[in-house]
């Protein structure tokens, strides 16, 4: 009996789409797959990804909003040295 074969992918990106209007924000994303998702698995994974970035990008938004911005550039200056 051979064992199911699983693929992963590594290096993928979710984009952000609107055909509606060009410039706006929008919640809608696209992914594109090779097999049906009869179960509606692959689209609950990805809702899963796109709610765990989001999530992400909301905590560094408020860390960064928390500090103090001309402190900050001048550590990006001292990079730079």
């Amino acid at each position: 009996m051979s064992s199911p074969r699983l693929t992963t992918l590594t290096n993928f990106v979710i984009e952000p789409i609107n055909l509606k209007r060009k410039n706006e924000i929008t919640n809608e994303f696209l992914i594109v797959t090779n097999k049906k998702d009869q179960k509606g698995l692959i689209k609950l994974g990805n809702e899963r990804v796109v709610e765990a970035r989001l999530n992400d990008a909301e905590f560094f938004w408020n860390k960064d909003k928390s500090q103090n911005l001309v402190k900050k550039v001048s550590e990006l200056k001292s990079l730079l040295e």
